[in-house]
């Protein structure tokens, strides 16, 4: 009697089990045919219809601490949009490498890419990996909010694939290279090209191009004039992968990976208030809020700066090095209650200073300690 209840339980067991493989058969077939007919997200409605790109950048305001208006920052300037052509080939293949290397091969989302990703999450226990395409970070600087949700991503995925059906490879890549942030203040690769070397984005070299692509996923973090190990490192990423994708032969790899940076930067004008002082604003708030909301612009930015101590500042350093060829000077004054920062003013007898010597400048501080905390709110103009 025993043995004929356990041998009825096997078979409902077994009956249930084929049920459900049945039904997981059904589901992915299904799922199958609606990804052939209808893409890989036919169970999501998205629609690039009726979207409308996030407008021209409007200035954001630098409000010192007594509410004077000090200046102004901006992209509108910055912003020289070029046609693909107008880019050297070796920008395009260094870009593709490091950031999208299925690019051509993808419809908007790299499964391939993502099951990478999640894989390396798991193996560092935390989120070490991106999976997003050219196209995913397109439509998220084009149409999305910076906001963070699932859903979010799932309708970031979605538009990729539209707009991957809509628009050609060549058109897609074009207007990302046209729109990314490298840092100084630099949106898209013609910015981009003089802000770093003074050239333009169809005469980048190899290692420029390199070392360009390398900055969209930090430019902070990347930027060679404040970080040029890191810098060289990430450059090197970027040479690794165009090897390994067969855009350059080992050779030529191993001659760039040594080659200094060769940094000669072309001071590229927008908005007023294009200096070392916005510069150093810029990098706080992309660090903060991400490259696009800054981009767009329309921020009210709170500083701790008087406007009076930086007036004060620039005049002393003129009135002390005020010969023609006196080397440059900088002065940086800090509340010492607060570690806030009420003047950074950086000046040259005769000439327009744009490298910001307190941050950058690598010199011997002596007995003074920065506490850089320039900017402490920021609000929606």
């Amino acid at each position: 009697m025993g043995d004929g209840n356990a041998r009825n339980e096997g078979r409902r067991w077994l009956r249930g089990l084929q049920f459900a493989a049945a039904c997981v058969v059904v589901l992915i077939g299904a799922f199958a045919v609606g990804t052939a007919v209808a893409g890989p997200f036919f169970w999501y409605s998205c629609s690039l219809d009726g979207l409308e790109a996030h407008g021209p950048s409007q200035a954001s305001i630098i409000v010192a601490s007594d509410g004077t208006r000090i200046g102004l920052l901006g992209a509108v300037g910055l912003r020289q949009p070029v046609a693909l052509h107008r880019i050297n080939p070796v920008m395009r293949k260094a870009i593709v490498a490091v950031e999208d290397r299925r690019f051509y091969e993808n419809n908007g989302v790299d499964y391939i890419g993502i099951i990478r990703a999640l894989k390396s999450d798991v193996a560092s226990g935390g989120f070490t990996q991106g999976a997003s395409t050219i196209e995913q970070q397109l439509v998220r600087n084009l149409y999305l909010s910076p906001q963070q949700s699932i859903s979010r991503k799932l309708t970031e995925a979605c538009l990729a694939v539209q707009l991957d059906k809509q628009w050609s490879k060549d058109r897609i890549l074009e207007t990302y290279l046209n729109d990314i942030y490298f840092g100084q203040q630099a949106y898209g690769i013609e910015a981009a090209a003089k802000a770093f070397f003074g050239v333009h984005a169809k005469d980048l070299t190899l290692e420029q191009a390199a070392l360009l692509a390398g900055l969209p996923q930090a430019p902070s973090t990347y930027d060679p004039f404040n970080r040029p190990e890191a810098a060289k490192a990430r450059r090197a990423e970027v040479l690794r992968a165009m090897r390994d994708a067969g855009d350059i032969t080992p050779g030529r790899y191993r001659r760039a990976v040594h080659s200094p940076l060769g940094l000669h930067p072309q001071r590229v004008r927008g908005l007023a208030g294009a200096t070392y002082l916005t510069d150093y604003i810029t990098n706080q708030l992309v660090s903060e809020y991400g490259a696009e909301r800054v981009r767009r612009g329309g921020l009210r930015i709170y500083t701790t700066l008087d406007s009076k101590m930086q007036t004060e500042a620039t005049r002393s350093i003129l009135g002390t090095l005020d010969r023609k060829n006196d080397p440059a000077g900088s002065i940086v004054s800090i509340d010492p209650k607060t570690g806030q920062i009420r003047a950074m003013a950086i000046a040259q007898t005769g000439k327009h200073i744009s490298f910001d010597l307190p941050v950058n400048g690598r010199r011997q501080a002596g007995s003074t300690f920065k506490m850089f905390v320039l900017t402490h709110a920021v609000e929606r103009g």
